[in-house]
């Protein structure tokens, strides 16, 4: 069974700012300096990074990461464990991995959030704006 996502070992994946050198394992913020991942922690990222901000189900990181290996998801937890530790350390970073209960995982990018805060409270103004205005026009209808 092949996976939509599965790797592939010479793509560079960008996304909110971050990369990922599989090949390489070098993750990048494009502020801070370089960190080199080992190979399990390169590919979880890799992975989640390429599908940021998505869910991805625990059983296709296993099956894309170790293949025919036999792995329990305790694996997979205290590894995604570590990424998250060794991002912490060393990055200041504007991301999270979040557990999707009884799914898998979701690398959130907190740009993309941004994005979407800020035009939700541009839309809010907008909607506000619009309601005191139709109120000032119903008052001047009552007045005159």
């Amino acid at each position: 069974m092949r996976f939509v996502r599965d790797i592939n070992a010479n793509e560079t994946v960008k996304a909110g700012g971050w990369e990922i050198s599989l090949q390489s394992g070098l993750v990048s913020n494009g502020v801070e300096e370089n960190l080199e991942l080992g190979s399990q922690l390169a590919k979880i990222f890799y992975i989640l990074l390429k599908n940021a901000n998505k869910r991805v189900a625990k059983e296709e990181l296993i099956h894309s990461i170790w293949e025919k290996d036999l792995v329990t998801e305790e694996t997979l937890i205290r590894i995604i464990a570590d990424l998250r530790k060794v991002l912490q350390q060393h990055f200041n970073h504007p991301l999270e991995i979040i557990a999707v209960p009884g799914i898998g995982y979701r690398l959130l990018l907190k740009n993309s959030q941004s994005k979407k805060v800020f035009w939700r409270i541009v839309f809010n103004y907008i909607l506000c704006f619009l309601i005191s205005l139709i109120i000032l026009i119903l008052v001047m209808e009552m007045i005159s």
